[in-house]
């Protein structure tokens, strides 16, 4: 890991590695999913969704989401 994934919290790199690993083999990751894989709330998944979008590790095209700085 470098500098800018030393900052981020371990929610944050679990979900980016859930959304990874979903992109990879060819899934859209939906809230519940990750609601259930986490065991957060959708609100906070949400939330940590917008600002990891924010700090550009993932965007959005058409309906999925797209990790753009991976951990590994």
């Amino acid at each position: 890991m470098n500098d800018r994934t030393n900052r981020l919290t371990d929610f944050e790199r679990k979900l980016l590695t859930i959304i990874y690993h979903h992109n990879k083999r060819g899934h859209l990751t939906t809230i519940e999913e990750l609601e259930l894989r986490t065991g957060h709330e959708p609100s906070d998944i949400e939330h940590t969704i917008n600002d990891l979008i924010a700090k550009k590790f993932l965007s959005i095209e058409g309906k999925e989401l797209i990790v753009r700085f991976k951990l590994f």
